[in-house]
């Protein structure tokens, strides 16, 4: 079977609905202040981004215990 069509949709346009929808609960989580849901709606969609285009899923989190001085 060929699934390269579903694999192109999934690192295109699915990232495009994800965006989208991350956009979307951003915006009304800051409205309300809703601090940890705004956080872990930016960090669920960026997992999710970087699962379906294939990149590497330990590089932000060296990127982030970079930031304080720890190397991994």
């Amino acid at each position: 079977m060929n699934f390269s069509q579903l694999r192109n949709f999934a690192s295109t346009e699915l990232v495009f609905l994800i965006t989208l929808g991350m956009v979307f609960l951003g915006v009304k989580y800051w409205k309300g202040q809703e601090w940890f849901k705004f956080a872990g709606t930016i960090l669920m969609g960026g997992i999710f981004i970087i699962l379906l285009t294939g990149g590497d899923v330990v590089a932000p989190v060296r990127w982030l215990l970079g930031l304080f001085g720890i190397q991994i």
